[in-house]
């Protein structure tokens, strides 16, 4: 659905309307011109004799008028003409000088301008030589800088394809290597999986006797209960079951050797001398000989002795 535009004062309205909501004037084409004859014909009080006889005497005026500017407008031209004819008359004696006069100024404008297309020319020719010289001096400069990039990059080129080709030596290098250390341990493998199944054995063995070790506490009790202390006194250094051997110059260590009446069971013999434990590393035994290396001066055995204490089986004990 389309608006409604008034014919009389263009104000729009809804497309429903008939009549505009500001004038009041008829929106359907043949009804506001059907409006506006009758309003033209009621408005007119002349009757039709009046009529004609005013539009002859308009017609008349009219045509009287364009006569007249006809007339006006011709006269014009003619009067130009004899004008000019007189005056062509007066003047015939000068045109002889004026036609030579212009030709002199002819020729003084012609050969001036050749003078000056001349100059101009020699001075364009010249600029022409300049810049064409500038141009091929800055074309020969452009070629030898695109020579020398030129150069740069094939120089750049081929030390990037012979680094390239260094890499990829290292790369083949590296894989070759790779696969040779892959093939040895693929070579390996069966004695791994050997060592997994000895280990995986001594594994069950362990538990096995940690399971016996653990159920016996009587064992246990019996192995505590011979835990032996011996007191070694050096008043002298040479006696019947001990011996100290002093360090000889350049040597750090004195030497102990304690003989005790039974074998201790590995690992549980302990040395202390007052009342520091001194470090496993620094003695061992062989069966029932303790041999100790003493770090301070062997004088200091003399005041303070040392105790040696362990655990030993109990069919070995002799208390």
């Amino acid at each position: 659905m389309t608006i409604r535009r008034c014919f009389q004062c263009e104000t729009v309205n809804p497309p429903e309307q008939s009549f505009c909501g500001h004038c009041g004037a008829a929106l359907v084409l043949k009804d506001y011109i059907a409006a506006q004859v009758n309003k033209g014909i009621a408005e007119s009080p002349r009757d039709r004799e009046a009529l004609i006889k005013t539009d002859a005497v308009e017609v008349f005026e009219k045509a009287w008028g364009w006569a007249k500017l006809t007339a006006e407008i011709m006269l014009i031209p003619v009067l130009a003409v004899v004008t000019l004819l007189g005056w062509l008359g007066w003047r015939e004696f000068n045109l002889s000088k004026a036609a030579a006069n212009a030709q002199q100024q002819i020729e003084t404008t012609s050969n001036t301008a050749k003078v000056d297309i001349n100059r101009a020319a020699t001075t364009s020719i010249a600029e022409v030589n300049t810049t064409s010289g500038k141009a091929v001096e800055a074309n020969r400069q452009s070629a030898d800088a695109a020579a020398r990039a030129s150069r740069d990059v094939t120089s750049t080129v081929t030390k990037t394809k012979a680094e390239l080709r260094s890499e990829a030596a290292s790369v083949r290098d590296d894989v070759a290597k790779s696969r040779t250390e892959l093939e040895s341990v693929h070579k390996l493998q069966p004695e791994f999986d050997t060592m997994r199944s000895q280990l995986t054995k001594a594994t069950s063995d362990l538990a096995a006797q940690q399971k016996v070790i653990s159920s016996s506490e009587e064992f246990v009790k019996q192995v505590f209960s011979t835990h032996i202390t011996y007191m070694f006194a050096f008043k002298d250094f040479v006696q019947p079951n001990a011996v100290v051997i002093p360090a000889p110059q350049g040597v750090k260590n004195s030497i102990v050797m304690m003989l005790v009446p039974d074998t201790p069971i590995q690992g549980t013999l302990q040395l202390q001398y007052k009342i520091f434990m001194q470090p496993p590393g620094s003695y061992f035994q062989i069966h029932n000989l303790i041999i100790f290396f003493w770090g301070d001066p062997p004088q200091n055995l003399k005041t303070d002795g040392l105790a040696v204490s362990f655990d030993l089986l109990p069919e070995n004990s002799t208390s």
